[in-house]
């Protein structure tokens, strides 16, 4: 019975954690970051990677991205910010078609203080 029980969580476990990357993946969110003055931009979410577009898609920065539980990591690939290929942690959330990005940690200031708290909204196309 105890491993059954085990079976079963770690499959929930395992759909949970498939499930909030799947919310990422594949998906284009527009806003403004500060990089370092307001700009629209989209962020989007490919397989594994974030790229974070100008309005005219030029792309501004390429980074990895991995998804635990509400936890989005983040590694900079390649991009014009003076960030280091160290990783960063933000908590996200989806709300209306919002994304929300909370810092847990990010050692680089400016990739800390582009992300706004106004949040990103869903682009369809």
């Amino acid at each position: 019975m105890k491993r059954l029980t085990f079976l079963l969580l770690l499959i929930i476990f395992s759909t949970l954690t498939a499930s909030a990357q799947n919310d990422l993946k594949k998906t284009r969110w527009t806003g403004i970051a500060n990089i370092p003055s307001p700009m629209e931009i989209v962020l989007e979410f490919k397989q594994d990677s974030l790229m974070m577009l100008s309005n005219t898609n030029d792309v501004l920065e390429v980074m990895h991205f991995s998804v635990k539980e509400d936890l989005l990591v983040i590694k900079k690939i390649s991009g014009m910010s003076p960030c280091s290929e160290e990783g960063a942690s933000y908590r996200f959330s989806i709300k209306n078609e919002t994304l929300f990005l909370v810092p847990v940690t990010d050692s680089c200031d400016e990739r800390l203080n582009a992300f706004t708290v106004e949040g990103y909204r869903k682009k369809t196309s």
